[in-house]
């Protein structure tokens, strides 16, 4: 009887995995960081861009993989970054101008 595809694929990764980590180890490489997941958002209501009330927007910064509430307060807690005050409502759109691609949000 053929051996399941599935099965076979799942196999080559494992080894392939595990010859990635040994020529790591061999390498003196440091193994890759883990992520730190979000717990779910609960379902709700889109975002609304005009009128009403709007919900607030996770950011994650890729860079030290620190998750952010709301984008003023990542505004707030890095905007001298980008030579913003702390009460600049604008901050965010300023770390985005400096930093592209740095910052991710999370919806």
């Amino acid at each position: 009887m053929a051996e399941d595809p599935i099965e076979r694929l799942m196999q080559e990764i494992q080894k392939l995995k595990e010859e990635v980590e040994l020529l790591r180890s061999s390498a003196g490489l440091p193994k890759p960081p883990v992520l730190p997941t979000l717990p779910p958002t609960p379902p709700g209501p889109g975002r609304v861009l005009f009128g009403g009330r709007r919900t607030p927007t996770r950011v994650l910064d890729t860079t030290t993989g620190k998750y952010y509430g709301t984008k003023t307060e990542l505004g707030k807690m890095l905007g001298y970054l980008a030579g913003a005050l702390s009460d600049d409502r604008f901050a965010y759109y300023k770390l985005i101008a400096k930093f592209p691609g740095r910052f991710k949000d999370i919806v």
